[in-house]
């Protein structure tokens, strides 16, 4: 503690009105010459704090406004008047370099366009402990390179008053905004048939959603628009306005195209299919994954009972009404659906998408794509290259695929390349314990052991017609040789047997031989899927498996994630 010397004082302080006597650290003691202690005194005690103020400020090079009275430490009466002792202080206050922060907006319809906003920070004090001014923010705005005929000056006068009365801060005031571009529409699509199915939704519903019939106006494509004024960002460069994307409708089998590219319409009666092919752009609003083509197709529905099936090979879609029966066999590059439930031993390899409303018992079932069933299944084997959602419970069955959904496993292996939900997890009645397996490696594994499995059955169907045709036929069958392939076929068969077949013997001849092309190329294509699976089962995987199961855990559960297996006794997963 100690006493420090003044400059010399003010006029106003040439008679020791006002004197410094004491400094520590940001306190400052003062004698103050007042003429007297009554209450028309106070505006001069308010006048010579003010002296007292303005004198530390010059002598000590701190802020004027930033000195606050603390309290009067002492009073002494004088002859002529009262001398009083106060306590000044530094008030605390934020102290730092005005910071100008260019951020990017997104415009009404969800584009992110960059440097369209500018947000200003400051204290009351800036960083070499000055007060803070209009002069030292329009620099640091100059600084950043912002349009200062785009800047909201009177905001920024504003907060400059308030934080010099509050000593406080301003935290990202927004002074300055680009003008976004006129935005063209990209293309849209209106479509007439189901393209995805949800949770809730019937099968069948679901299923007669996608149907199409000869003249069907199948989808419309709605052309994207043009942006027309331009915009400018907030270092008052130009922005181009920007126009809506487009995309190309492509025609598939079974439909047709307009003159205009605009209209897709069947062109026979089928099931409707879309598939979408994306692409990556860059554009002023940044990176964006967009359909460049969108392609179409109505596949012809061969409609059957399900009681006249003992072994069915085709390459169209099937639609079958009523039980398959014990022991059936479909095989079919397209898609399948079945009206009704699954005897045991019955067998189903489809290229593409399965859905079976009804149970399933003691069968197999598998599609290169994803299998969805209205039911359950009882000790069947179940594999999808996609995904399953299996709205029932699967007892003492083997799931297997990328994505699998089941109401529930009962005695059941659940094997999930990404992701497997299950409503619960229980051991059957006989004690045998569910299993479930997540993870690229298992699901690889198991979809290949199963592929091997579908090419014996292949195989044995495809000895079964060359037994009856005959290796050379076999080998020279293609898609558009049947009847010459037919005629060569009976001719062959009359050296043989002195016996014209009649119409029914004819017909069936014909089905089984337009087996063999749907045979050949399901042959290639399983060969060719074991290869890739060996190569897949070499590779690893980002992806992160995910397990959920509902309902908490009771019986005895065996766990492998990523090939690690847990033992469950009771837990609850989320």
């Amino acid at each position: 503690m100690s006493e420090v010397m003044t400059k010399s004082p003010t006029s106003e302080t040439s008679n020791n009105r006002v004197r410094i006597v004491f400094q520590n650290g940001d306190i400052w003691h003062a004698k103050i010459f007042l003429s007297s202690l009554e209450d028309s005194a106070r505006e001069e005690m308010v006048h010579r704090l003010r002296e007292a103020k303005k004198l530390i400020a010059e002598d000590f090079d701190v802020t004027y406004e930033r000195l606050e009275l603390l309290e009067v430490l002492h009073k002494a009466k004088l002859t002529e008047g009262v001398e009083a002792l106060v306590s000044i202080g530094l008030m605390k206050v934020g102290q730092g370099k005005p910071n100008v922060q260019l951020k990017p907006g997104v415009s009404v319809k969800g584009a992110v366009f960059a440097e369209m906003i500018v947000e200003l920070s400051f204290f009351c004090i800036d960083e070499f402990g000055h007060l803070i001014t209009l002069e030292r923010i329009t620099t640091e705005i100059a600084r950043a390179g912002v349009a200062e005929n785009l800047c909201n000056f009177k905001a920024i006068t504003e907060a400059i008053e308030k934080v010099h009365k509050t000593k406080g801060d301003v935290q990202g005031l927004i002074i300055a905004r680009g003008e976004f571009p006129d935005e063209g529409i990209d293309a849209q699509l209106e479509y007439t048939f189901y393209t995805t199915h949800s949770e809730n939704m019937k099968l069948n519903e679901y299923v007669k959603g996608r149907k199409a019939k000869d003249g069907d106006i199948l989808c419309q494509k709605i052309p994207p628009t043009k942006g027309v004024r331009e915009g400018i960002d907030v270092r008052g460069g130009k922005i181009p306005p920007i126009n809506g994307l487009d995309f190309d409708l492509i025609q598939g089998n079974g439909t047709k195209l307009s003159a205009d590219k605009n209209t897709l319409t069947a062109l026979l009666d089928g099931t409707a299919t879309m598939k979408r092919f994306n692409r990556r752009v860059f554009t002023a609003t940044g990176e964006r994954i967009v359909p460049s083509e969108i392609e179409v197709t109505v596949k012809p529905v061969i409609k059957i009972n399900a009681d006249e099936i003992d072994e069915l090979v085709s390459e169209d879609s099937i639609e079958i009404q009523g039980k398959l029966k014990k022991g059936a066999k479909v095989t079919t590059k397209g898609e399948l659906y079945l009206d009704g439930d699954i005897e045991g031993g019955a067998t189903i390899i489809a290229g593409s998408l399965v859905v079976i409303n009804g149970e399933i018992h003691k069968s197999e079932v598998s599609s290169d794509s994803s299998i969805i069933t209205s039911s359950g299944a009882k000790n069947t084997m179940i594999t999808a290259g996609k995904d399953i959602e299996m709205r029932g419970i699967a007892e003492n069955s083997k799931v297997v695929g990328q994505n699998v959904s089941v109401g529930g496993a009962r005695g059941s292996r659940i094997v999930a390349g990404k992701r497997a939900f299950l409503g619960f997890a229980q051991s059957d009645e006989h004690g045998t314990k569910s299993k479930i397996g997540v993870g690229y490696q298992e699901f690889y594994e198991n979809k290949l052991e199963a592929t091997l499995k579908e090419i014996t059955s292949l195989e044995a169907s495809f000895d079964k017609v060359e037994e009856i045709f005959g290796r050379e036929i076999v080998a020279k069958m293609n898609g558009a040789n049947l009847q010459q392939m037919m005629i060569q076929y009976l001719r062959n068969r009359r050296q043989i047997v002195e016996e014209t077949p009649d119409k029914k013997k004819i017909d069936y001849i014909r089905r089984l031989m337009e087996t063999i092309v749907p045979l050949k190329e399901l042959l290639k294509d399983k060969q060719i899927e074991t290869k890739q699976l060996r190569k897949k089962l070499k590779l690893t995987h980002d992806d992160e498996p995910v397990l959920v199961i509902r309902e908490k855990i009771t019986d005895p559960v065996d766990i492998t994630i990523d090939g690690e297996t847990f033992n469950i006794n009771q837990d609850e997963i989320e």
